[in-house]
């Protein structure tokens, strides 16, 4: 799942404008926190917050 997502990233990281005008945004970062990442950097489980 984790190459997925940074492949992902990697082919369609260009975003456009509500779905039409291409080029408008262009993704330059993305993380997959994995349990193993966390206990890396010092990050408890369960304190990384999505929303």
């Amino acid at each position: 799942m984790e190459n997925a997502a940074y492949n992902f990233v990697e082919l369609y990281r260009e975003g456009g404008e509500m779905h039409e005008r291409g080029g408008a945004v262009i993704l330059i970062e993305s993380v997959v926190f994995t349990e193993e990442k966390m206990q890396v950097m010092g990050i408890l489980i369960g304190m990384l917050l999505i929303g």
